[in-house]
């Protein structure tokens, strides 16, 4: 009689622990669902973090086009002046003296 005791107590205790366990179960599965989307949302973040950062990025590239500009204008005015200067130095040379 203690076998079949114990034999419908691990019975009853299987019926009830049965809906707990597959509950627990689906609780697993929807935190794991969970956790991936959160990864998904974190990925999601850094790209957005990277992407508000494009117009720093423009601005800069902007001023760096600016300051190239003003370069090759200065640059281009000096050769202008050595050209003149060439060209004096060229007209003194065939003048008697």
């Amino acid at each position: 009689m203690n076998n079949e005791l114990k034999s419908m107590l691990e019975t009853v205790l299987k019926e009830v622990l049965h809906p707990i366990h597959n509950e627990l179960q689906e609780l697993n599965q929807r935190v794991s669902s969970i956790e991936a989307e959160q990864k998904e949302i974190k990925a999601t973040m850094a790209t957005k973090k990277d992407v508000a950062e494009i117009p720093f990025i423009k601005q800069a590239v902007m001023e760096t086009n600016q300051e190239i500009k003003q370069v090759l204008e200065n640059q281009k005015s000096t050769h202008e002046i050595l050209g003149e200067h060439e060209v004096s130095i060229r007209t003194l040379r065939r003048k008697p003296v």
